[in-house]
């Protein structure tokens, strides 16, 4: 009977809503993924072969037969030249200062196979500022709000509300005026303080976690004789690592292909999204698209991993906790 039943409600589920929602959504996933098989595939052929066969499959003897340099007669000769030409020059010059500004001019040249290590390490960087930062700052603001409900804490809620609902636009230039005049452009320290912010969707996130969260935990811990900050750093954030963990990949995930922040207010420390974008704008070696797609693909290769090994908790419950009731 139960097989029976079991069965029954499968037929129910696969209804026509079911099946055509079901078709939608595997043409949309195949028209997002169908554009880095593209550029995968377009990323290994040689530059003579994508002009005459740009959609079909590599043929990877041309290697061979027109090697263009040394290091060009195998299927990842586009990487390798990609990864030895790229480079990055630029003139950083501004004013700084409240009363009286001064004039900062220096000039920032990087040539070589270190160059993408440098790529790399700013990318950390700004992502670290981009992604722990706001996570945490938006963690302990919101707990502190949602345990102690008293004026200033509803006066912060109703704040955050407001900001998000408020379309600010044109803020940018003001941004980086009050960053300059503070001596804070151009400058990690600047950074750090920028991102800790708790205005931001995911403060709403953790408000609601620490808020449906029982009290159990909190209230052995005061018989106990636990402090306020030993309850917060030894129970409340420990129980929403998960929420933590999950926030701050998706925040990093999306500083990756940042290239706002090194365009404008830290031109001294260029990301990986930024000098591949200055590369095949200004860098006459990637002027073949085999070359640009492989320095896109190497892009979108750390995301795009991080995505498949942590998809499971990026996509799990956020709002687990420690009590069984």
């Amino acid at each position: 009977m139960k097989i029976k039943a079991i069965r029954k409600k499968r037929k129910l589920i696969l209804n026509p809503f079911v099946i055509i929602l079901g078709l939608v959504l595997l043409v949309y996933a195949f028209l997002m993924l169908f554009p880095i098989g593209w550029g995968i595939v377009n990323s290994l052929k040689h530059i003579l072969e994508f002009g005459v066969n740009p959609d079909g499959w590599p043929d990877f003897s041309l290697f061979k037969k027109y090697p263009l340099s040394e290091d060009y007669d195998n299927i990842f000769g586009n990487y390798i030249v990609m990864f030895k030409n790229m480079k990055y020059k630029r003139v950083v010059s501004y004013y700084s200062g409240i009363f009286s500004p001064k004039l900062v001019t220096h000039s920032i040249q990087y040539d070589g196979p270190g160059t993408l290590f440098v790529f790399l390490i700013n990318s950390l960087i700004i992502g670290f500022a981009y992604s722990v930062i706001p996570a945490m700052v938006s963690c302990l603001a919101a707990y502190v709000c949602s345990q102690y409900k008293f004026k200033f804490s509803i006066i912060v809620y109703t704040a955050v509300l407001f900001v998000m609902a408020t379309p600010i636009v044109g803020n940018t230039a003001a941004s980086i005026n009050l960053l300059r005049r503070l001596n804070l452009y151009d400058n990690v320290f600047g950074l750090f303080i920028k991102c800790a912010g708790f205005y931001s969707m995911y403060f709403l996130v953790f408000y609601a976690f620490f808020d449906n969260m029982g009290q159990t935990y909190y209230e052995a811990a005061e018989i106990d004789g636990a402090s306020q900050l030993r309850i917060m750093c030894s129970i409340a954030i420990p129980l929403s690592k998960t929420t933590i963990f999950s926030v701050i990949m998706v925040l990093f995930m999306a500083s990756w292909n940042d290239y706002n922040t090194s365009l404008l207010m830290m031109p001294s420390y260029p990301t990986l999204a930024y000098g591949v974008f200055d590369n095949i704008v200004q860098n006459t070696q990637f002027a073949y698209v085999p070359y640009q797609l492989a320095a896109l693909m190497l892009l979108a290769l750390p995301s795009l991993t991080i995505f498949l090994v942590l998809k499971s908790k990026l996509m799990g419950n956020l709002s687990l906790g420690g009590v069984k009731e």
